[in-house]
């Protein structure tokens, strides 16, 4: 499955290939999103 990706998830993934330890909260702050949604994105782009 193809999932197309918007600035908000490229963020994202940009951020956790600088550090896969970053937290839901610190991605939601640096994206502009609630960590529930920032770790929602960020489950979708690893599955």
């Amino acid at each position: 499955m193809q999932i197309q990706l918007d600035q908000i998830d490229l963020k994202i993934l940009k951020l956790v290939q600088q550090n896969a330890r970053l937290t839901a909260e610190y991605l939601g702050e640096q994206a502009g999103l609630s960590a529930p949604a920032a770790y929602r994105r960020l489950r979708r782009l690893r599955d």
